[in-house]
């Protein structure tokens, strides 16, 4: 009894009518070019049409059954897909086409089935090689070379250029390009808050006040209903959303844990949690591995991220790579999980803000400021980051009669702009925020 011959996963009805709706409807025809790209149809045939629609609409030409026919004849592929009757038929084939969205998720999702299968093969053909790396290396190699399962990052110079143009064109008219804040309009001028692209690192000693910005950043992503994924390894997500709320409401720590706030104070803890309830984020509170960490933030990103994401890690150190290669130490070992999260960065529409923690020879210095050297040992960090954000917060800095203490925080790498001198802020400890100083007092 010979073997059944293995399938890959389909949908041919489903592909008919999104090339259908998309010769019908200009809207799903501009959905179509967004969401899907011709190897995500199983039937070479579907291609072949898909690439005449896209070609077409790069021309500004009307796409439909005249005009797809002729494109299809000058290139001498219409007798290849079947005709200009093919065509109709597909066309035919399409109950509605307001029902486009349905059709591209159905190929969407069996073009994704068959990349994954292709992976696997990929692990298991690596896995059985005994002479290869770890298993934990084969899988996180796997994780980083698996391209985006939603849309290939392929571009024609004129979707280059005209993408360029369209933002410069909104610059001059009054346009800004401005992410997600950082909650400190200092930063947000110097950087953009955080956008689209960038791998964004908060760096500083133990307990200066990392995790403040990155709550931040949380935060304003929940306001703007920013789907944010947060690997928090540091503390639990209960811990670090009870930093959040303080910070909210300005309510101090110590009293709310003896339970002694008033009413008032507890009304505005009912409001801040009411507001951040319906925000799209996801926890992860427990150290993972980094092929773990890849694999979660991809299907993260095809399940959840529709136009704008951000990835939060908290913090850099505590993520296990667990590389078992020879003579491999600590700092290439961060090499890899900065890369990793490099490529993470460059998913569409997603940014990814971690925190990375210094050691403390730089508080040896006369100024006690940390510079960008000091990431060095943290593998290629230094190199990979697009934005740098340090922060000098002694905790044992002196407290004034607010209990606030004096600290300073610097833009010191910015890839595509400008970087900033040390300003100064001051951190409210019972509260977890900072506020900038007056930025007349700005120090070199």
């Amino acid at each position: 009894m010979s073997a059944v011959e293995f399938v890959p996963p389909h949908n041919l009805d489903a592909e008919q009518c999104a090339l259908g709706s998309m010769m019908l409807e200009r809207d799903a025809l501009l959905q179509g070019l967004e969401a899907l790209e011709e190897q995500d149809f199983y039937r070479p045939v579907h291609s072949i049409v898909y690439r005449a629609c896209a070609e077409l609409a790069n021309r500004n030409e009307p796409v439909e059954l005249i005009t797809l026919s002729e494109e299809l004849r000058s290139k001498g592929a219409l007798e290849n897909i079947g005709g200009a009757e093919y065509l109709m038929s597909l066309v035919e084939s399409v109950p509605t086409a307001a029902n486009f969205k349905h059709y591209a998720e159905i190929v969407k999702d069996k073009a994704l089935r068959r990349n994954l299968i292709v992976a696997a093969k990929e692990v298991e053909s690596a896995a059985r090689d005994d002479d290869n790396e770890s298993p934990v290396d084969v899988l996180t190699a796997a994780a980083i070379r698996l391209s985006d399962t939603r849309k290939s990052q392929t571009k024609t110079q004129r979707d280059v250029v005209n993408a360029v143009y369209q933002q410069l064109d909104s610059y001059q008219r009054g346009g800004k390009k401005q992410g997600v804040s950082f909650g400190l309009p200092r930063l947000d001028k110097v950087l953009y808050g955080v956008c689209p692209g960038d791998f964004v690192v908060i760096a500083a000693r133990p307990s200066e006040g990392k995790s403040v910005l990155l709550s931040d950043v949380i935060l304003n992503a929940g306001r703007e209903s920013i789907p944010t994924l947060v690997f928090s390894m540091e503390m639990s997500a209960e811990s670090l959303m009870e930093r959040m709320v303080y910070s909210q409401t300005r309510i101090d720590s110590t009293m709310a844990r003896i339970g002694v706030i008033g009413p008032h104070e507890w009304d505005r803890v009912g409001e801040v949690c009411g507001d951040l309830y319906e925000a799209p984020t996801t926890w992860e509170d427990y150290p993972c591995p980094l092929p773990a960490l890849i694999a979660k933030a991809k299907r993260w990103h095809v399940k959840e991220v529709k136009d704008r994401g951000i990835i939060v890690v908290d913090y850099l150190q505590l993520v296990q790579v667990a590389s078992k290669k020879r003579n491999y130490n600590r700092t290439q070992e961060l090499g890899e999980l900065t890369i990793a999260l490099k490529h993470l960065s460059r998913m569409p529409g997603v940014a990814v803000v971690a925190a990375a923690q210094l050691n403390r020879d730089s508080a040896k210095r006369e100024s006690g400021r940390p510079a960008l050297h000091d990431l060095r040992e943290a593998g290629t960090l230094e190199a990979d980051l697009d934005k740098g954000i340090f922060i000098r917060n002694p905790p044992d800095g002196e407290l004034d009669e607010n209990k606030m203490r004096d600290g300073e925080i610097a833009v010191l790498k910015h890839r595509n702009g400008a970087t900033s001198h040390w300003f100064p802020v001051k951190f409210h400890g019972p509260t977890t925020t900072f506020t900038e100083v007056d930025k007349r007092h700005e120090t070199d």
